[in-house]
């Protein structure tokens, strides 16, 4: 691992944040103030970059360049694939998020550069900017947010997760930006890649022949362009 200060060079940190989710959504001079504050770390391939609860999480990763798998130790210490993940898709996250160590084990799988923010930083976005928070929030696993909310609800959050409610008391209409994008159901899914990146989106609603919404498609930390150069490389 190879870690590099870009404090006095920025101009390739904010190229690369104003096209990624969700970054792009936020002021010109926010985004200019957090590459100020941007460390970039190098991981040869095969770097194990986090570790299932060893690891102290203090950064949020964004990948720049590369690539990591994303792993989690079951009870018999067998470690199950959850995910891949390329330029654009974040890391660590969750983690970040409740204090904890590492929940997951992440491993680069190629050459792989990440932009790294400390927690001070990330969080102080969370608190200035909704959609920033929605992103993240929509992107929590399903048991952390079950725990969370049945905490809230207990009222035993300790001065630590205080922090936590930056994610919970914004107004869902403070939360709406633009019209939902939908999809048919017998759409394909690279038709779905392909609206995503149309629209910059993360996910769409899915709608019956007579227009009536029926679901949603899975939301995505990568970039839907990502996603829709990974789906058409995969129908050829």
């Amino acid at each position: 691992m190879v870690a590099y200060d870009l404090r006095g060079s920025t101009r390739v940190v904010v190229q690369f944040l104003t096209k990624t989710l969700p970054f792009r959504t936020l002021p010109r001079s926010s985004v200019a103030q957090l590459a100020k504050a941007c460390l970039i770390e190098y991981f040869p391939k095969e770097t194990n970059i986090l570790e299932q609860n060893v690891t102290e999480v203090n950064y949020l990763y964004v990948i720049q360049k590369g690539g990591v798998a994303i792993f989690r130790k079951q009870a018999d210490d067998k470690e199950t694939l959850i995910e891949m993940c390329s330029a654009g898709c974040a890391f660590a996250v969750h983690s970040l998020i409740k204090g904890t160590r590492a929940d997951v084990s992440v491993r680069a799988c190629e050459d792989t550069y990440c932009f790294l923010f400390g927690k001070s930083v990330f969080f102080s976005l969370v608190e200035q900017y909704s959609s920033f928070a929605q992103f993240y929030l929509e992107n929590l696993a399903e048991d952390f947010i079950s725990q969370a909310y049945a905490e809230l609800r207990r009222d035993r959050l300790g001065l630590r997760d205080q922090r936590l409610l930056h994610l919970f008391k914004s107004r869902v209409r403070s939360l709406v930006r633009a019209a939902p994008v939908t999809i048919p159901s017998n759409a394909t899914i690279q038709e779905a890649g392909v609206e995503m990146d149309h629209h910059g989106v993360g996910s769409l609603l899915v709608h019956d022949g007579a227009g009536r919404v029926r679901g949603s498609s899975l939301t995505r930390t990568c970039e839907p362009k990502s996603l829709h150069r990974v789906w058409t490389m995969g129908s050829r």
